[in-house]
Parts: C-alpha cells; structure tokens; sequence
C-alpha cells in the first residue's frame, strides 16, 4: 500500500473529528495533507490527459488505502462514501461516467479541505461551466496550469477559478 496513500486515509479519521487546530497544528496538517493528495491531484491530471487505465488503477489503489483505515473508524461516513464512489470509479467504463465519478470524490475531498480549512496556497479550486451532469469542480496544484479533467483534451483549458470560501 503506498504510504502517501495511507497517510491521507488517516488524516481523514484522524482529524475529521477535531473541531479546530492550534496554530503548530494547522502548519503540520497544511504540510502533510499538501504531500497526502497525491492520489486525487493524480487522478485530477491523469483525467485531464484522457488516460484512464492509470486513473482506473489509481482509485483502486486508494479505495484500498481507504479500506484498511476503515478497520481504524467503521462509522466515519466521509470515508465510507468516498469508498463507495472509489469502487464504483474504478469499475466504471463509459469515459463519461468515469468523469461524473471524480466529480463525486472532489465534492468528497473539497469539502473537506472548507471545513478543514489549510493553508490553500498549494491548490487553486476550480469550476467547468460547461460539464452539464454532476459537481464539476476540482483542486489542483497551482503550480500547474489549468488542466480540466472533465472534458480532458476536448477542452483542457475550460475552466473558471474559484475560491475555496
């Protein structure tokens, strides 16, 4: 299982449930989680790309990270749900669906980082316009340009930045 993978399922279990963090606390879950996304910021691009075998192969390897941190809280519903959507992402053909999917599990993992909010400046939020079914936002790393995954290389650049507020 890879580590960053892991690492960001127990962030998940670990810190869902704390109401606020001290200062030192928002700077080292700013620092881990900025590493722990690899996953998500992976399947963000590799979509972008229209590769979906490695996409595929991504969720998979995360919805097993996910499971093992299961065994640590049962009853978390975020990682429940981002589990299901995972599985069903993985399992899906029609490249449409599989876009549909990742809107699933950015609505996961960014509401997420509104209620935990870090530092943001690693991550720019954005928005397609033009994606007509589902949530059609995504995060991605600011030190890349845009790269949308719901439309991929159809229109790579359609996209609307946003606020995380």
């Amino acid at each position: 299982m890879d580590k960053q993978y892991f690492i960001f399922t127990l962030l998940f279990f670990t810190l869902q449930t704390t109401p606020s963090f001290s200062s030192k606390s928002d700077k080292i879950f700013a620092f881990v989680l900025s590493d722990s996304l690899v996953p998500y910021l992976k399947i963000q691009k590799d979509l972008a790309n229209d590769d979906f075998s490695v996409v595929r192969e991504t969720a998979t390897t995360w919805a097993a990270s996910l499971k093992a941190g299961l065994n640590i809280n049962p009853e978390n519903k975020t990682i429940n749900d981002l589990l299901i959507t995972l599985q069903n992402f993985s399992k899906t053909e029609k490249h449409t669906q599989i876009r549909i999917q990742f809107g699933k599990i950015s609505q996961v993992v960014i509401g997420y980082l509104k209620v935990h909010p870090i530092e943001n400046k690693h991550y720019q939020l954005f928005f397609c316009p033009m994606f007509p079914q589902g949530y059609a936002f995504w995060i991605q790393s600011k030190k890349e340009g845009l790269s949308n995954p719901y439309w991929g290389k159809e229109m790579l650049t359609c996209g609307v930045r946003r606020n995380f507020n």
